[in-house]
């Protein structure tokens, strides 16, 4: 059996492909969270009946095949079937990696309770993003259904330094120098955005709030950047909820106000 566990966590990872499990891990990891994974489908199932988790993802690709290993639909009524068992928790967000051209397999995952199925990454990068969108659901789901969020470990710095100074090759000149171009930009997508939630114009919202979670993403503010992402995450819904944009455009001013005084200290911007 090959199974991690680091308790208390809200998220819970099933992969049997050890590179993509330790993307995963690793981008959960730079947000601040904590995850348990399984690499066996029994596993998983342990894990999900003991514990209580906000967010399932759930993988696996056997690389010399062009089929999934793990049989996803299956995963997913089990742990359904679990959940069931529990009435009062709230419902799981699953998510599960999938080829955009197989639609049988998304119709079946579907069905199974599968709540999305998103293209598989091919980058670190790629990975990171899909990770936080996921985590911005959730999250959005967990505060939409009065559950408090999912725990970090309360030492999240409002900025990964050490992520800035990679991207820059240990510059720190140039460092300061991205981040100047950030707080430019950002003062005019946060305008963008805060016109767009006064006039109630979802679309605009989603626009904004995009753009701003990318920024925040490539700069290493993963606070301001799951709050951009619950913010359009909620303007993307057919009947956006502004009472929850509302309160979340609330704590992405606190958050910026924070992540610019952390610049200020650190790196002398502002």
């Amino acid at each position: 059996m090959n199974m991690s566990k680091t308790p208390p966590s809200d998220i819970l990872v099933i992969d049997d492909n050890p590179a993509e499990l330790e993307q995963i891990l690793e981008s959960i990891s730079r947000l601040g969270r904590h995850a348990d994974s399984a690499v066996e489908i029994a596993d998983g199932a342990r894990l999900f009946s003991t514990g209580s988790y906000r967010l399932v993802l759930i993988g696996g690709h056997s690389p010399a095949h062009e089929i999934p290993s793990l049989d996803v639909p299956a995963i997913v009524q089990r742990l359904r079937a679990i959940e069931a068992g529990r009435p009062g928790m709230p419902a799981s967000s699953i998510f599960a990696w999938a080829s955009p051209q197989d639609t049988h397999a998304g119709r079946r995952n579907s069905d199974a309770g599968v709540t999305a199925c998103l293209p598989r990454p091919d980058s670190p990068a790629g990975w990171r993003e899909a990770v936080v969108s996921c985590i911005g659901y959730s999250d959005m789901n967990a505060s939409a259904a009065g559950v408090p969020e999912m725990a970090t470990d309360g030492s999240e710095p409002p900025l990964d330094v050490s992520a800035l100074e990679q991207l820059c090759g240990g510059d720190m000149a140039m460092a300061r120098e991205i981040v100047e171009l950030y707080l430019a930009t950002n003062e005019e997508d946060v305008r963008t955005l805060d016109a767009a939630i006064a006039a109630g114009n979802a679309q605009a919202v989603k626009t904004a709030s995009h753009r701003m979670k990318g920024a925040a993403q490539i700069l290493g503010a993963a606070a301001v950047a799951r709050l951009c992402q619950a913010i359009e995450s909620a303007a993307a819904d057919a009947a956006a909820d502004w009472t929850f944009i509302g309160a979340q455009h609330e704590r992405l001013q606190i958050e910026r106000n924070r992540l610019a005084q952390f610049m200020a200290q650190r790196l002398g911007t502002g």
